[in-house]
């Protein structure tokens, strides 16, 4: 039994000395381990050691030694540098966390914010709309002039350039005019997006007018300036300029309404009359010549592109061409209009037979002629180009005739006195009949033209004769007047140019010649004479003294104005001094 005993104490301490030799083996691994542990290879982002000794305070800090003294505490270094890393890790991971909870504030505020902008658009709009009917009742247009801003940033330059001089002129001198920007916006918006697909080189190139239709060559831009400048405020008439922009000519072309038709601004500059593209490259885009059509997209006049920044190279001496402004050409077509309103006024007036008589104008107190007639003529008609082959006949005959009584009293040294009624003095005489001569030859409508046609005729045959700019657009009327004696009737043709009354009418006098056997002569001065010669001869008297009539209307017609109010009434005073 006690054999037994001591076997059961001998194994239980064997038993212990095994779990205490495992207790050393394990320890010796757990020392080896430590003593192999590099810290250096598994922190990551470990600040350096020269950055510690810059940044980390005294109580990061070891004392420095030199020599083999700093190799003993490597050890005492890292955990100071662990417990820095790790104090500052603690320190802004707690930042971290409090500025996440800020922007998740800001965020919240942001976002309501956010909410509230997007539905006051809707509340904006609205007040814009409430408050249209009280900006038309105080006369201010806000809303139209945002619109205006907004839609003119998508006109193209020269029209831009137009509507910011003229939104200018409107706000300084306070006019009363309208501008408006008409059009399809989403088409600009489709054509300047496909336009930046495109080199700028392929932009800048006129195309060839040779490869594109009609409709292309005149193609205008999806947005336009409209111009409403009121003519009479009480009947609400307005007259409207409507500018368009051609893409392939890059030219500017206007077209009115609301008054007379689209040549009312013909010549409202010298030698303007729209009918042809001011630029000049229009004309090398094609190998065949181009000829400009202003009955497709308007007039691009020459003053209209300069307004609008377009440079104009003119073909004749630039000295001589006038310098255009945008409060000049305003008031030139406000003038125009007046002007015109009382042409209109006139003519109408005269076609009942009526001579409208301006205030505080004296009339004659008795007077032998009266306005039988007025009517409007072509311009074939005022030239006499077409006349029957019977009036030639007649007209050929009596020239005979007077060459060969001429011929006779030159033989027999007969001269004619000069009768009472013809010109005193006769050099003047001759000159005023040579002149008016000249021009029935020439064919010129007015007395200021400048240019000089050349009579030859080959040259006529081989090239047709242009219609010059001083003749583009006139209107030619035709008044008849009777006379209370037994002479026969006046016939007055008048041109009136576009430029009327800075260029005065021009009057041609005419009188209808005696039919043979209608003299009223008496019987015994009949039995005398001859009574042919006896019509003949007071013919001549008369044709006389309407040839002095006619300078006087022609050149003197300015002492027929005395304000210059009456100007515009140059037509009326001139039929009346007839």
């Amino acid at each position: 039994a006690e054999t037994e005993q001591c076997k059961v104490k001998l194994n239980n301490k064997n038993l212990e000395l095994l779990n205490l030799e495992y207790e050393k083996n394990h320890f010796l691994r757990e020392i080896q381990i430590c003593r192999n542990f590099r810290p250096k290879a598994e922190v990551e982002n470990l600040l350096s050691l020269e950055d510690l000794i810059k940044m980390a305070p005294d109580k990061y800090q070891l004392e420095k030694f030199d020599g083999p003294l700093l190799r003993q505490r490597e050890h005492e270094l890292m955990l100071k540098r662990l417990e820095y890393e790790r104090d500052e890790r603690q320190r802004l991971t707690v930042q971290l966390t409090e500025l996440n909870t800020r922007k998740k504030a800001l965020a919240a505020k942001n976002s309501s914010k956010v909410d509230f902008l997007a539905g006051l658009k809707d509340r904006v709009e609205g007040i814009i709309k409430a408050a249209v009917p009280v900006q038309q009742y105080i006369s201010l247009s806000l809303s139209k002039q945002r619109e205006l801003k907004k839609r003119s940033e998508y006109l193209p330059l020269p029209l831009y350039v137009f509507f910011s001089h003229l939104s200018a002129y409107k706000q300084a001198n306070g006019d009363s005019l309208e501008i408006s920007i008409d059009g399809d916006l989403e088409k600009v918006k489709q054509m300047e997006a496909s336009e930046l697909q495109c080199s700028d080189k392929k932009l800048d190139m006129l195309p060839n007018l040779d490869n594109v239709s009609r409709d292309m060559i005149y193609e205008t831009h999806p947005l336009s300036v409209t111009v409403e400048i009121p003519i009479d405020e009480q009947v609400g008439q307005k007259f409207r300029m409507k500018l368009s922009f051609l893409v392939n000519l890059r030219i500017v072309a206007l077209t009115t309404d609301g008054f007379r038709d689209s040549s009312v601004l013909v010549n409202l500059y010298p030698n303007d009359t729209g009918e042809e593209s001011p630029n000049l490259s229009n004309y090398y885009q094609s190998d065949k010549s181009f000829e400009f059509d202003s009955s497709v997209a308007g007039r691009p006049y020459k003053w209209l592109q300069a307004l609008c920044g377009i440079t104009i190279f003119e073909t004749t001496d630039p000295k001589s061409n006038p310098k255009y402004h945008l409060k000049d050409a305003i008031s030139r077509i406000k003038q125009r209009i007046k002007i015109y309103q009382s042409l209109d006024s006139q003519v109408s007036s005269l076609s009942k037979g009526k001579i409208p008589i301006p205030k505080k104008f004296k009339l004659p107190l008795k007077s032998s002629v009266s306005l039988s007639s007025f009517s409007e003529i072509t311009s074939s008609e005022y030239r006499g180009k077409r006349k029957s082959s019977a009036h030639k006949r007649r007209r050929s005959k009596s020239k005979e005739r007077q060459k060969e009584k001429e011929k006779s009293k030159a033989e027999e040294g007969e001269i004619d006195t000069m009768e009472e009624g013809e010109l005193a003095n006769s050099e003047n005489n001759t000159t005023t009949i040579q002149s008016f001569q000249q021009q029935e030859i020439q064919e010129k409508p007015t007395i200021q033209t400048t240019a000089i046609e050349s009579t030859n005729t080959s040259q006529k045959l081989r090239r047709p004769k242009k219609r010059s700019w001083e003749q583009a657009y006139c209107q030619y009327y035709k008044a008849t007047f009777k006379t209370d004696k037994d002479e026969p009737q006046i016939y007055v043709l008048i041109e009136i140019g576009p430029e009327y009354p800075n260029r005065p009418p021009f009057f041609k006098l005419k009188h209808a010649h005696r039919k043979t056997g209608s003299s009223t002569y008496p019987a015994e001065i009949l039995a005398k004479c001859d009574s042919a010669a006896l019509s003949a001869h007071h013919s001549k008297c008369f044709d006389n003294n309407l040839r002095n009539l006619e300078t006087e209307l022609n050149i003197n017609y300015m002492d027929l104005i005395e304000k210059e109010e009456d100007k515009s009434k140059l037509l009326s005073l001139s039929l009346i001094h007839i």
